[in-house]
């Protein structure tokens, strides 16, 4: 471990930004996910690109986040490289890149030293949210673009009192509003801040005040108003209100404790460094009072939220046959369930103890709460405000996703690396560890949804082509469904529903597994098999999962088998799992053609 850390701490050999998009790019020739098909809801930002190239430059009624932006910038890249997912998935890298340059660049203007620096990038770089979506077309990582440059301009404003740094922090922000709406929350908090420093020295630049409104509210304003086919197959389309729930559904939510569990984890590599600092009673207690917390979050699917990140794998939800794998069995879970307990009780003691340290040095200084003390550290201010922010707007709209949530995840990281450095307290080779941990779920989970669904669309396009099928009749899964059906439709302007109510397809390509048993799996498999685990340990599973699978994709002993081809997948791999990938039809599918 020692060696480790004299190896972070050596400047001479270690750059942290080189080494972290080294990783990067590295991981990404290992995913070799360079296939032309869609991720999730990208198929629908796509086709908005491919509306701009015919000259549609209206907004599909179908598109929730403004886009505007995103769509021009892949609209240019396109006329460049061509219009399609894997050249928009480049893009989408380049961009991801810029995102990491640009948190390098907030951390060493933070003044954070390098060995908090490099597991602190490391984190943010496989947070499950950001790693994966990198390598779609989704909006997520764009507009995070925009608000952390941003949010850098504003901070160099802070801190060097350079209003040309205010001036292009309001245009970024207010060109992240023209990827999502979400950045709204950065004018918020600029003008708070903002308020707090006029408040404390009475004083007030206008020139200011407009180098901060007037770039945000225009831009903004374009994102917002721009023109929007409207249609009756989505009432969003029609009301903007629908967008948003109702002040009832919003404190419940507010109070909602499955964020927790995702902040315990990706706080891991800070909250071993406290860990290790506590005194040996302390740390007693905490590791008793875990067991109950870690039952809890075990009993809730440790990352309840969903849409994206599940230990089952990505997109889980959404999957027909949930199967146990490398990190969904109860082992793994139990153990990572206690290890985010740990990490929340850990930063809960941290947080009281450093409130009641310093509310006992601010009594001797007989120091008051005021305008003066609450601007004192302007940096965490900013942070602080923009992290509640980008909570809270998540929680106010209609649907609550954890990917939704990556800007909060991600200006929480900064800001605990911001405080660690600045109370001197140093992220050590255990960090590093949990870094390499929440890198591995990240990893290996993406990889097998990549390499699965990849093959799945190879050998639907090959079934097309090679056996005269047509694409909308085959079923690979509810995205492949949305997108052939978009493009038989050519809706390109939103005006007809997602996915037909009618819809039947004679043939299907669906992933399958053959069990061999090995050393891992029989121990997995005899500690859930023992009748405690059963009756009170059972392994949680996914809460409406499998709601948009097909009835009729089964493969049984009437269907014809087309193709059969193996993928790898470490976390079936590992556990004696053989992933396969099969195409087959129904028997009488040429008199259906």
């Amino acid at each position: 471990m020692n060696k480790i850390e004299n190896l972070l701490n050596n400047k001479n050999i270690i750059n942290p930004l080189t080494i972290t998009i080294l990783i990067y790019v590295f991981s990404l020739l290992i995913l070799g996910s360079w296939y032309n098909f869609p991720i999730s809801d990208d198929f629908y930002y796509t086709m908005q690109v491919e509306a701009f190239s015919m000259g549609i430059f209206t907004k599909s009624a179908l598109i929730g986040p403004t886009l505007i932006l995103q769509s021009f910038i892949g609209l240019i890249w396109g006329r460049l490289f061509g219009i399609n997912y894997a050249s928009l998935r480049v893009l989408t890298i380049l961009f991801s890149i810029l995102c990491i340059v640009i948190v390098d660049k907030i951390l060493k203007l933070l003044k954070v030293k390098d060995t908090t620096r490099l597991p602190t990038l490391l984190l943010i770089l496989f947070i499950p949210q950001f790693y994966a979506c990198s390598v779609t077309f989704m909006s997520e990582n764009y507009f995070l673009f925009f608000i952390l440059l941003s949010l850098y301009h504003f901070l160099s404003f802070l801190n060097k009192d350079d209003e040309k740094h205010m001036l292009l922090a309001s245009i970024f922000g207010g060109l992240s509003i023209m990827v999502r709406q979400y950045g709204v929350v950065l004018l918020i908090t600029y003008l708070f801040v903002y308020v707090m420093l006029v408040l404390k020295y009475k004083k007030l630049n206008i020139r200011l005040i407009l180098e901060l409104l007037v770039p945000f509210i225009l831009l903004g304003s374009l994102g917002v108003f721009w023109p929007k086919f409207k249609s009756l197959s989505d009432p969003k389309s029609m009301d903007v209100s629908l967008f948003f729930v109702g002040f009832k559904d919003v404190i419940p939510r507010i109070f909602n404790i499955w964020v927790l569990p995702y902040i315990g984890f990706y706080l891991l590599p800070f909250s071993v460094v406290l860990f290790g600092k506590i005194n040996n009673k302390l740390k007693a207690l905490i590791m008793i009072l875990s067991v109950p917390l870690s039952y809890l979050i075990y009993k809730i699917n440790i990352f309840k939220i969903g849409n994206l990140f599940y230990l089952e794998g990505l997109y889980a939800r959404l999957v027909v046959n949930i199967r146990q794998n490398l990190f969904n069995n109860v082992p793994f879970k139990l153990f990572l369930a206690y290890l985010i307990s740990l990490s929340l009780i850990t930063l809960l003691i941290w947080i009281i103890q450093s409130l009641v340290s310093k509310r006992s040095s601010l009594e001797k200084k007989n120091f008051k709460i005021n305008l003066k003390s609450i601007t004192k550290d302007l940096n965490t201010l900013t942070l602080i405000v923009s992290i509640i922010g980008f909570f809270l707007i998540v929680m106010v709209t209609d649907r609550v996703f954890d990917r939704y949530l990556l800007n909060f995840f991600i200006f929480l990281v900064i800001l605990v690396s911001y405080i660690f450095s600045k109370n001197r307290l140093n992220l050590n080779s255990y960090s590093l560890l949990m870094c390499i941990l929440i890198s591995f779920v990240t990893f290996l989970v993406t990889f097998d949804y990549y390499r699965g669904n990849q093959l799945k669309w190879v050998l639907a396009n090959k079934l097309s082509t090679e056996y005269k099928v047509d694409k909308y009749n085959i079923f690979v899964d509810n995205v492949y469904a949305r997108t052939m059906y978009m493009y038989k439709m050519q809706n390109y302007k939103g005006l007809y529903p997602a996915k037909p109510a009618e819809y039947h397809p004679f043939c299907f390509v669906q992933e399958y597994v053959r069990q061999k048993d090995n050393v891992i799996n029989k121990l997995v498999n005899s500690f859930e098999g023992r009748g405690f685990v059963k009756k009170y340990i059972e392994n949680p599973k996914i809460s409406n999962a499998g709601l948009l699978k097909e009835k009729s994709n089964h493969f049984d002993s009437t269907d014809i088998l087309i193709y059969d081809v193996e993928y790898p997948s470490p976390i079936y791999n590992l556990l004696g799992k053989k992933m396969f990938i099969r195409a087959f039809c129904l028997y009488n599918y040429k008199d259906l053609q």
